[in-house]
C-alpha cells in the first residue's frame, strides 16, 4: 500500500494551478481540481509531486472544477480496481452545481424549486487540448436530475 505525508500533498502546483488535498482514505486521495485544466494533466502533475502513481477513478471536464478522486498505485492494483468498480456499479453519486443561461425566447425549466431530470446517452470526446462529454447514441446511459434554485 502506498503512503505519503499529508503535508507533501497539501498543495501541488501545475502551470500555476493549485490542487488542494481534500481527503485521504486507504488507497485513495481526493484533490480539488481547478477549472481550465485537463484531468490527465492534473493527475500527471500530482503523481510527479507525490512521487507515486495515481489513477483516475472518475474525471472532470476541462472547464469543470471539483473533487477529483484518485486511486493510489498502478492501474493493475487492488485500490484502483476496487474504487473503479464502485463507479462502474453506480454505487457512487456525483453532484454538480452549474450556472445555466437561457437565451431570449428559450423556455425556462420551471419556477424556483422545480425538480426534473434529463436522460441521454453520453460519451467522452478528446479534441486538441480539451476534452468534454457530449450526447451521443453511441454513449453510455446517463441521467441528470436537477432543481431550479434561482432565476
Amino acid at each position: 500500500e502506498q503512503c505519503f505525508a499529508k503535508e507533501q500533498a497539501s498543495s501541488c502546483t501545475e502551470a500555476g494551478d493549485s490542487f488542494e488535498l481534500l481527503c485521504t482514505a486507504p488507497g485513495i486521495v481526493a484533490f480539488a481540481k481547478p477549472s481550465g485544466i485537463r484531468t490527465e494533466n492534473a493527475i500527471k502533475a500530482l503523481s510527479l509531486r507525490l512521487r507515486i502513481p495515481l489513477q483516475a477513478i472518475s474525471r472532470l471536464d476541462q472547464p469543470t472544477s471539483g473533487v477529483l478522486p484518485l486511486a493510489l498505485g498502478a492501474d493493475s492494483g487492488a485500490a484502483y480496481h476496487y474504487y473503479k468498480a464502485q463507479w462502474a456499479a453506480r454505487l457512487v453519486s456525483k453532484e454538480y452545481l452549474c450556472l445555466c443561461e437561457f437565451g431570449v425566447g428559450e423556455a425556462m425549466p420551471g419556477r424556483v424549486g422545480t425538480m426534473s431530470a434529463v436522460t441521454a446517452p453520453i460519451r467522452d470526446v478528446d479534441q486538441m487540448d480539451t476534452s468534454f462529454v457530449q450526447v451521443s447514441k453511441r454513449g453510455r446511459d446517463a441521467a441528470t436530475c436537477f432543481e431550479v434554485i434561482a432565476k
